[in-house]
Order: C-alpha cells, then structure tokens, then sequence
C-alpha cells in the first residue's frame, strides 16, 4: 500500500494479488472518492518509478521543521508505504518542507489521478 497525501487530496494505492493497484482519491470539500485501478503494468511502471525517484532514501526529520508558531499557508503532506519485506511502514511528512524529487513523485500519483478523472490539484510544467 501506498498513501500519498496533502491538504487538497489523498491518494491510496492497494496493491492487488494479481499485482495491480486499487487506487482511491479523496478529495477534500467533495463528498465523495473517486477510485479506479491500475493493471500489473502500470503498477509495475509506477513502482519503479517510485524506485527512480528516490522515495525510500528520504528521511522524516528534513522535512519537519518546529519554528514555534503555525503558518497556515503552507502545504502540509504526508506519505505512508508498506511493502512487502519490511516490519514497519515507511512514514514521511512535511510542512511546507519538500525532498529532492517531491515534485516528480507528485506529479507520478496526479498522472494517475488524472487517468481517472481526478483534476490536477497543481499545474504541470513538464508538459
């Protein structure tokens, strides 16, 4: 399972037996989920691109910074992995804070998102 989150959605990734991905978005404000799957390709293609981006070498306390007050302006997000092989859950979050790489991996899961009809919550520049 995958769980990529920020204040604006959150996106689930549950890996199938037949090595596809049921996938849920939440987004906030709208009263429902929207969920859709990947097939083992896909999921296959978005493992590794997880793998290329870097995502398990980031680490938690980068990204959370305590500077005494709250600004509330800033995107709060967090990241949760359980893979097989592993006692505990990867867990990552930030405040306004972003690892190298942040924006490949949100743009990887709002591709996703895109396929199943989710609008993009940020612009895309890479087009």
């Amino acid at each position: 399972m995958c769980m990529v989150g920020s204040m604006v959605r959150d996106y689930t990734f549950q890996k199938r037996e037949d090595g596809g991905y049921d996938v849920r978005v939440e987004l906030i404000g709208e009263p429902s989920p929207v969920a859709g799957a990947m097939d083992r390709g896909e999921a296959e293609s978005f493992d590794a691109a997880i793998q290329q981006i870097g995502v398990l070498g980031w680490r938690r306390s980068q990204y959370q910074v305590d500077r005494g007050y709250l600004i509330t302006d800033q995107e709060k997000w967090h990241l949760a992995i359980e893979r097989k092989g592993y006692k505990r859950r990867f867990l990552l979050d930030g405040d306004g804070q972003y690892p190298s790489g942040f924006e490949d991996l949100r743009n990887l899961v709002e591709g996703v998102g895109a396929k199943l009809g989710v609008p993009r919550a940020f612009d895309d520049d890479s087009e």
